[in-house]
């Protein structure tokens, strides 16, 4: 025998937990360019729907200022999920890599494998992020509970309603709207003109995203990098071409490569992923089960609690 069986366990785990401290696959994912990503620091998310402040009102000196009137609406309260994976090292194993030695075929095979199987269990972890925020924008219109916004309604909705008296009706949802550059630029027209729940104007974005998949990659290129306007036989020149550099363009697989349905989303949207627990590891010796075992647990939600600065447009 090369090895005791409490070494062999070792050489085990020391490969396993070498790849878990080295592997950082998150980079590879695109939720973490689209949604803003921070930590939760308590066990629920809580938001409150309130009005913000109107312009300063004029005086004259000495005059007492009237308090302001705050708008209240509903309460938003997100909890996180939970998601976990596990594999298992058998006991035999164990045995046949301390009986084999740390230098035989078969013994770096094996290792090479639970090598391979503790990196994907970490792209596992991110790869369910990045579908979890793709589901919220592939499910914009849904009116199922978890998709919805502190309004109460869809995150894209042609009737989102403002605090205001009377209320301010407005719509962030296009269908069957084409990807054409005069279809963009519609789009940033309408989000820099949303109003508030007071009603008021909102500060316009001076940098925007285009969401969208592989279908429509090359009408990227067409739509923000041609000089000339594109579709047109009057040749006259592409407004969009002279902004490219605040537009950045997000290629999101995960919405499907086949998906036809695209975004816009301007800074300081409020598309969330919000980490209650980032993944982490754990691993137990399982006696009733003769295995090493290794998990990975792990808490987050995707959410918004505002509509605005963000236009979509899905798939017919």
């Amino acid at each position: 025998m090369y090895y005791t069986m409490a070494q062999a366990q070792t050489l085990i785990e020391d490969t396993i937990d070498e790849i878990i401290d080295v592997t950082d696959p998150e980079p590879d994912y695109m939720y973490n360019s689209v949604f803003k990503v921070s930590d939760m620091p308590r066990g629920q998310h809580v938001v409150y729907r309130r009005a913000g402040l109107d312009r300063p009102s004029p005086r004259v000196v000495l005059q007492d200022l009237a308090p302001v009137n705050f708008k209240e609406g509903s309460k938003q309260t997100v909890d996180p999920l939970l998601w976990g994976a596990q594999f298992a090292v058998a006991k035999e194993t164990i045995k046949d890599v301390a009986d084999a030695g740390p230098h035989d075929g078969d013994t770096v095979a094996k290792l090479l494998d639970f090598s391979n199987f503790t990196s994907e269990m970490k792209h596992t972890a991110f790869w369910r992020v990045d579908t979890e925020c793709a589901d919220k924008l592939l499910n914009c219109t849904s009116t199922d509970t978890k998709y919805l916004g502190l309004d109460g309604l869809a995150l894209a909705s042609a009737a989102h309603l403002g605090l205001d008296n009377p209320q301010t009706s407005q719509s962030n949802l296009s269908t069957g709207a084409a990807f054409t550059p005069s279809v963009v630029m519609a789009g940033i027209s309408a989000m820099n003109t949303q109003r508030d729940d007071r009603g008021n104007l909102m500060r316009a974005p001076k940098k925007w995203k285009v969401v969208t998949t592989e279908a429509n990659r090359w009408k990227c290129d067409e739509i923000f990098d041609t000089e000339k306007a594109v579709y047109s036989a009057e040749n006259q020149k592409n407004p969009l071409y002279k902004i490219r550099g605040d537009i950045e363009r997000v290629i999101w697989n995960e919405l499907g490569p086949t998906y036809t349905g695209w975004f816009i989303l301007g800074e300081g949207h409020k598309l969330q992923w919000k980490w209650r627990d980032h993944p982490e590891f754990s691993k137990d010796s399982d006696f009733s089960a003769n295995a090493l075992k290794y998990g990975m647990t792990m808490r987050g939600v995707p959410f918004h609690d505002d509509w605005r600065k963000v236009i979509c447009y899905p798939s017919s």
